[in-house]
């Protein structure tokens, strides 16, 4: 894959200097993207996007046995104009000769594939290992990782009972509208579709009208919009395009917040006129359900790596607004993260009334930083259910990702179920846990086994003074003496401040300084 990526960067920056067709092709492109995506997308990406389309064309026409795709679909038919302005006659075959057999292998292990969860696991594999060895970083920033089955099959049984439970209707009845913020490849729409598959005039009527999901990068809209239109098709023996399926930033698509809106750029002179309709046509849903695994990437392990979360404007601001605002910790910047940033988009996305079923990193439930957004949340929210699924490497040295984490990765993970009900406040909260050393073969065996959060042993938590929800400190907490004080400068003017140290400072800061 490397060598064939080279080969269409360097295609791709020939035909940039030499064709005008091909440079006026890919400049209208970009600036569609920048509408629909966000102001700063760059040439460099659409050409990422431009490289994805041409490299999976063969494979989806393979595994999903529909040619027509890259042709139909409205996002990929303008790619195609801009790839057709590309390729003069046969050079597109002639380039990627190179990759027939890896093509070849997907074609013959997709022809012998006879389940849906066979079929789920083959797109897990294809999509994690694919998108990792083409760009490992874009993959991090994007958190490209598949959410197992039993995770998704959970969270959708777990929120179909909340439903029941709140409101007196489950997912499948009129009026319940669902969203899925970062669908990725699709898998909570098609687990849905799965989970609806008893009554194929409720599951047309969702799939038609109720059932949404957004979007952000081209591979994995790609795959979701086939899987998505596949599985459909599989469960009613009919094909229906899957119109609900937007390509566009979420928390960028501000205009349907309510009184939380405020100002949006222009992202309406967007990729396709199709596209726009489906973006105005979700902002004008009244959404109950928000069910989803936001990216896991909040932090970089280095600033070297030089892969940042962009901001969010509108967001950030409701966030500081909220969970900052109603913090002690001195340093915030952690609460910025894609889970809280997700959270407080839904949050505001639902309104009076609703719930919403996210997977979630450790770190907003257990941390100091992280005391505002929980007192928000014990506000906002009428019922909080967590189950922790734990596997925080850092935490647990004795932990291994690999072996303990169900994402294998090193950040702890948790599974948070939120409603919102008019009027009510206060939230009463319920925890899970997971033993710590369970390995994430036996958690996922355990969820898969397990019907709801309703059976999963929960008990009650009070949170504490300091909104501490896990790990709390209990009574004697506040007869210690803190290390140092904040307020310390209020001693000169006669206020009895205690602290162990009356002299603090940052220590040792690198203030991003390369010859500290």
């Amino acid at each position: 894959l490397p060598d064939i990526l080279k080969a269409l960067r360097d295609r791709i920056a020939e035909k940039r200097a030499a064709s005008r067709d091909f440079a006026a092709a890919e400049a209208a492109f970009l600036q569609h993207a920048r509408d629909a995506i966000n102001p700063i997308v760059s040439e460099e990406d659409v050409q990422e996007m431009l490289i994805q389309h041409v490299l999976t064309e063969d494979i989806f026409a393979k595994v999903f046995d529909n040619p027509d795709f890259h042709q139909h679909n409205n996002i990929a038919a303008e790619l195609k104009k801009v790839e057709d302005a590309l390729f003069g006659r046969g050079e597109k075959q002639q380039l990627l000769r190179a990759l027939a057999p890896y093509y070849s292998g997907i074609a013959s292990t997709a022809a012998l594939i006879q389940s849906h969860s066979e079929k789920q696991g083959f797109l897990k594999a294809l999509y994690e290992d694919f998108y990792k060895a083409y760009n490992k970083k874009a993959a991090d920033r994007l958190g490209v990782v598949y959410t197992p089955g039993e995770i998704v099959r959970f969270m959708i049984r777990s929120a179909d009972w909340l439903c029941e439970k709140h409101f007196g209707k489950n997912l499948e009845d009129h009026g319940v509208e669902i969203l899925d913020p970062a669908t990725g490849t699709g898998t909570f729409i098609v687990e849905l579709l799965e989970y609806f598959r008893g009554n194929h005039d409720k599951l047309r009527r969702k799939y038609r009208e109720e059932l949404h999901a957004n979007e952000v990068a081209i591979l994995p809209y790609y795959v979701a919009n086939l899987n998505i239109e596949a599985t459909h098709q599989a469960i009613t023996g009919e094909f229906a395009e899957f119109e609900n399926l937007c390509f566009v930033d979420t928390l960028d698509n501000v205009a349907a917040l309510g009184i939380y809106s405020g100002h949006q750029f222009d992202m309406f002179g967007a990729i396709t006129d199709d596209n726009i309709k489906r973006i105005k046509r979700q902002n004008s849903r009244k959404i109950s359900v928000i069910i989803g695994n936001p990216p896991y990437n909040a932090w970089q392990e280095s600033y070297n790596q030089n892969n940042a979360n962009r901001p969010y404007r509108r967001v950030d601001e409701r966030i500081k607004q909220t969970y900052v605002k109603e913090g002690t910790a001195q340093n915030k910047n952690s609460v910025y993260d894609m889970y809280t940033r997700f959270i407080r988009w839904a949050s505001d996305r639902l309104g009076d009334e609703g719930i919403v079923a996210f997977v979630i990193g450790r770190k907003p439930i257990a941390k100091g930083a992280y005391d505002g957004f929980r007192k928000v949340a014990e506000r906002e929210f009428s019922d909080i259910w967590l189950m922790d699924l734990g596997g925080d490497v850092r935490d647990n040295p004795k932990l291994s990702g690999t072996t303990h984490n169900v994402f294998g990765i090193q950040t702890g993970v948790m599974i948070a179920l939120l409603v919102k009900r008019r009027g009510k406040g206060g939230a009463v909260i319920r925890y899970a846990r997971r033993p710590e050393m369970e390995t994430a073969a036996d958690k996922l065996a355990w969820l898969g086994n397990t019907h709801s959060i309703q059976t999963a042993g929960v008990e009650t938590i009070m949170p504490d003074k300091r909104h501490d929800w896990i790990n709390q400190a209990g009574g004697m907490w506040e007869s210690f003496s803190p290390l140092a004080n904040p307020e310390l400068g209020a001693a000169e003017t006669g206020k009895p401040v205690k602290a162990i140290f009356r002299l603090t400072s940052n220590g040792i800061e690198t203030g991003r300084d390369e010859w500290l």
